[in-house]
């Protein structure tokens, strides 16, 4: 299975197969876990996910080459304008990086094995309260997992920006992080208090525990400054994210156990017909034998003994099997399949039985074996992401 978007399909194939094969309130008490599920936030990944905002001229792009360690913007692809978007993406990601790019319009890639756990997208300038813009983090902070706002300290007051961008923006609080680029500009003896007013103003705008990472991303006379600060805080968040991605998958997992168990198949699907139907219908035939002196009755009973075995052992499906195959109905083919064997051709009560009996059993069982593939491939395949992903980030 390639990514957690193609498990959560498989689990939802796995719900619609449920359907009739298992109890509806455990059936609607799994879709409800899935809604659950999919509502969690951020990327569903094991990478961890960062967009990078902010305005023209804050140092995004010179934030992005700091971490990277390497000049990202002048690798030979220099972008033409502030308004294209760039990744620097993990080469370990696999395809689902891809697609959520491809959904979020970003085609300049840079792949990277500097750090395989995390991604960094920089976002174009964000310079006025244009709605286009608002909607693009907005519908961006449902696809990753952290925004990673870049702050200027000449601009961080700016009334505009905060009453109409960044304060309406705060209901995405806990996945927020500020930057305070360019802290070379501010005396040494001031910028505790710079930063402790940031914070402040960051409180005003409804972000009740803003973090606020001082940082010189491109100073003119060295290194960068604040990088490891912010780095070690990247890859503490990523610690969590696999955590929370293992629990996710985990839960997934669980939600299609639970189903496997309310239909009896978490053993196996196989109800035994092919093994244990010759036998029966023998004896049933048997007992139908004109030279036998059995009553109808005696063969019936042959059937419906197996018929409540099956009905038994596979709980789900009993109202079913005994619905299609009641007393009556046994009885009655019972009596057409010694008229059968009284005719010119015995052998056909053979195949009456077969067709009228294991037939049934064999088109009730059958949704019951489908959804027991299905939730095995969805159960599997859930196995198989967190062991892919314990190797790839542990």
């Amino acid at each position: 299975m390639r990514d957690l978007q193609e498990l959560f399909d498989a689990v939802d194939l796995t719900i619609g197969a449920a359907v009739g094969v298992v109890p509806e309130p455990a059936v609607i008490a799994a879709a409800e876990a899935m809604r659950h599920l999919r509502g969690r936030r951020g990327y569903h990944g094991s990478t961890l996910v960062v967009a990078l905002g902010g305005g023209t001229g804050s140092g995004k792009s010179s934030l992005l080459n700091a971490i990277a360690g390497e000049d990202i913007a002048a690798s030979g692809r220099i972008r033409p304008t502030t308004d294209r978007p760039l990744a620097w993406i993990p080469a370990s990601a696999g395809d689902a990086i891809d697609r959520l790019l491809d959904d979020l319009d970003i085609d300049d890639r840079h792949r990277h094995d500097r750090d395989p756990g995390v991604a960094l997208l920089d976002l174009p300038d964000m310079d006025s309260v244009a709605l286009a813009h608002k909607e693009t983090v907005e519908r961006m902070m449902t696809k990753v997992d952290a925004l990673l706002w870049v702050l200027d300290p000449e601009k961080y007051h700016d009334e505009t920006l905060h009453r109409g961008f960044l304060a309406p923006l705060a209901a995405h609080a806990e996945q927020t992080v500020f930057v305070l680029n360019k802290i070379d500009r501010i005396d040494p003896g001031d910028r505790a208090a710079v930063v402790a007013d940031v914070e402040d103003t960051l409180i005003g705008d409804g972000y009740p525990d803003p973090g606020v990472f001082p940082i010189a991303a491109s100073p003119d006379d060295g290194l960068p400054v604040g990088i490891e600060d912010l780095v070690q805080f990247l890859e503490t968040e990523l610690d969590h994210k696999r955590a929370a991605h293992g629990k996710l998958l985990a839960d997934i997992a669980g939600v299609v156990k639970s189903l496997a168990f309310e239909a009896d198949v978490w053993e196996g699907a196989d109800i035994g017909l092919a093994e244990r139907w010759p036998a029966a219908r023998d004896a049933a035939l048997a007992a139908l034998d004109p030279r036998s002196a059995l009553p109808d009755e005696d063969a019936a009973c042959r059937i419906e003994d197996l018929v409540a075995a099956f009905a038994t052992e596979t709980t789900a499906l009993g109202p079913q099997l005994r619905a299609r195959l009641s007393h009556d109905v046994a009885e009655q083919v019972m009596a057409d399949a010694r008229l059968a064997m009284s005719g010119p051709d015995p052998t056909s009560a053979t195949a009456l039985l077969d067709r009228r009996i294991a037939g049934p059993i064999a088109e009730v069982a059958a949704p019951r074996a489908r959804f027991a593939a299905i939730a095995a491939y969805a159960h599997i395949g859930a196995r198989q992401l967190a062991a892919r992903d314990e190797v790839m980030t542990w």
